[in-house]
């Protein structure tokens, strides 16, 4: 079971657990906004060798397309640029592999679900107010390779400087007592 620490309550929350039986010997990755698990031998002792991706958005798992090929486990899996790798491995047969597989960052933006909050302006260039926020919220700015930008406590519909940013998109993470909510800002 994925559980969620919410630093306002200094709580632990259950999320939506893998939907299939429990794996060892996988690799599990992280992207923008989501977790990338690939491979693994399950608690009967097959190999696998799907891709699925955890949205950190809304607690949920996709499957996306497996490698192709016999399963494999132990392989090691990382990100780098807007690209997933794994590499390696062993396949049914205990035999060592020596590939790698490459795809392209599937980072679900059009996935993200909108709030009752709202951005305004948006697109921004200097200052942006968030109305519907709560009084002690933390509103943090991640750029699309998920890297952080900045983070700042925040009141309600208190305006949050954006000047420093670069032209793009953004994700904004707001964290209140009770909930966490993802919002796209654009930068123009």
């Amino acid at each position: 079971t994925f559980h969620l620490y919410n630093a306002h309550s200094d709580s632990w929350h259950p999320l939506t657990s893998f939907p299939l039986s429990g794996r060892s010997h996988s690799s599990i990755t992280s992207g923008v906004f989501a977790l990338f698990v690939f491979a693994g031998l399950d608690s009967n002792g097959t190999s696998h060798n799907d891709l699925w991706r955890y949205n950190t958005w809304d607690s949920s798992w996709v499957q996306l397309n497996s490698l192709t090929g016999d399963g494999r486990r132990g392989g090691f899996a990382f990100g780098a640029g807007a690209s997933l790798y794994y590499t390696t491995g062993i396949d049914k047969n205990d035999s060592r592999l020596r590939e790698t597989w490459r795809c392209n960052l599937p980072i679900g933006m059009e996935e993200i679900q909108e709030t009752d909050l709202v951005i305004y302006p948006n697109p921004a260039s200097d200052r942006i107010r968030i109305h519907g926020i709560g009084e002690d919220a933390t509103v943090c700015v991640l750029n699309l390779k998920g890297q952080l930008v900045r983070c700042s406590e925040i009141g309600s519909e208190e305006t949050l400087d954006v000047s420093e940013l670069s032209n793009g998109i953004y994700l904004l993470i707001i964290e209140e007592k009770n909930s966490t909510q993802w919002l796209r800002l654009t930068i123009e």
